[in-house]
């Protein structure tokens, strides 16, 4: 069996365990190839199951980062005209296409609706606060009601394992902690500037004291060769003195046998008149 998997903003899927290859031939897709070879293909092959992952835009906000050249302004445009074009072919189309939310079903149990084993080690997924989410999912209502009516849509017609599908009408308040963590939040994203310029000081501060420490350390070393030198040319003096003396001691001695040799000559001599 092929299996053709996708999603927009969904990379990290099989990392994440969803349809590991197996026993199958397990195929990632760029979103653009995914919905071009399934158009492409008038009928699905018995042997093919093609599966679109989706989160919901705001849970996709929640848990992303922003990276430095992404215009996050753009990204609810973005999700609904990739989330809708995957609806319009499911919908041309619904024989082995599987719609699956990533927030709700698990990379086991879409593994064992394709009767794969499951991975035996995964990436484990960043779990954002269900409470935030929801919270967040109500901005998106008043702000841009038109994803929550794709949302709806996608979740219409999904395969969903377990549990029911999620609609703005089945939506309960969320308490007050939830409340606690968004204020936490803004708080937190207020401190955030003040907080990166201060661990950017920390750590010139640190590269600084590094630099230094490093220097001193040539500086140590070169004081150690300069030392070894002067130990060497040191013992070098010892040498020669030790030499210089034993030379003295020989001359001296030589000259005490001259001057008992002469004394001994001078004797004779008197000796002799």
């Amino acid at each position: 069996m092929d299996i053709f998997i996708s999603g927009f903003y969904e990379q990290d899927a099989l990392e994440l365990g969803y349809a590991q290859d197996g026993q199958v031939n397990t195929q990632w897709l760029d979103p653009e190839d995914f919905i071009l070879e399934k158009q492409q293909a008038n009928t699905a092959a018995s042997d093919q199951k093609w599966i679109w992952l989706y989160r919901s835009p705001w849970s996709l906000l929640v848990a992303r980062t922003k990276s430095a050249h992404e215009d996050l302004a753009d990204f609810p445009r973005q999700w609904n005209e990739f989330q809708g074009r995957v609806l319009k072919l499911r919908h041309l189309q619904p024989n082995f296409f599987f719609l699956v939310n990533r927030d709700t079903t698990s990379a086991r149990e879409l593994n064992d609706s394709l009767n794969l084993e499951p991975p035996v080690s995964v990436k484990k997924d960043i779990l954002t606060s269900p409470g935030l989410s929801l919270a967040v999912s109500k901005l998106f209502e008043w702000i841009h009601p038109s994803s929550w009516e794709v949302f709806e849509a996608l979740e219409a017609v999904a395969w969903i394992p377990n549990g029911e599908p999620l609609f703005r009408h089945a939506i309960t308040p969320p308490n007050v902690c939830v409340l606690m963590e968004l204020v936490d939040l803004l708080h937190a994203g207020r401190l955030l500037p003040g907080s990166v310029a201060e661990i950017a000081t920390t750590t010139r501060t640190a590269e600084d004291a590094a630099e230094k420490l490093k220097n001193l350390q040539k500086e140590n070393e070169l004081i150690l060769l300069q030392l070894h030198q002067v130990q060497e040319e040191f013992e070098t003096c010892i040498l020669a003195n030790q030499h210089m003396t034993l030379s003295l001691r020989q001359t001296q001695e030589t000259m005490e046998r001259a001057r008992v040799l002469i004394s001994k000559l001078i004797i004779m001599y008197n000796g002799v008149e």
